[in-house]
């Protein structure tokens, strides 16, 4: 899957695509939503995936990156956004809009 796949299938909101059994992905619950957050925070949860995800947390940090007409999606397994270069990473932390997928209450 790549994270424009990933972008298509969220464009449905998720209760529509539940309701007419659409695809829903693996890591999304009817009470999460993405939440827009500083770049600074983004930044410091991204730096911390790797560590979180060697504890096998149940619960994993998904972070959001929007920029321009492009979306790139961390902590969901999307080889093209988590290997992504040093230079680009640096691209998304100063112009990116960023959000972390959360409980929506």
């Amino acid at each position: 899957m790549t994270r424009q796949d990933v972008q298509q299938i969220l464009q449905t909101p998720f209760y529509e695509r539940s309701s007419k059994g659409l695809q829903i992905l693996e890591w999304e619950h009817c009470a999460k939503k993405f939440y827009k957050i500083p770049s600074e925070l983004a930044m410091e949860h991204l730096m911390n995936m790797h560590e979180d995800a060697c504890k096998n947390d149940d619960d994993p940090m998904i972070l959001k990156a929007e920029i321009d007409t492009d979306t790139y999606y961390f902590g969901i397994g999307l080889d093209e956004c988590e290997n992504l270069p040093l230079k680009q990473i640096r691209e998304l932390y100063k112009n990116a809009t960023w959000s972390v997928y959360t409980w929506a209450d």
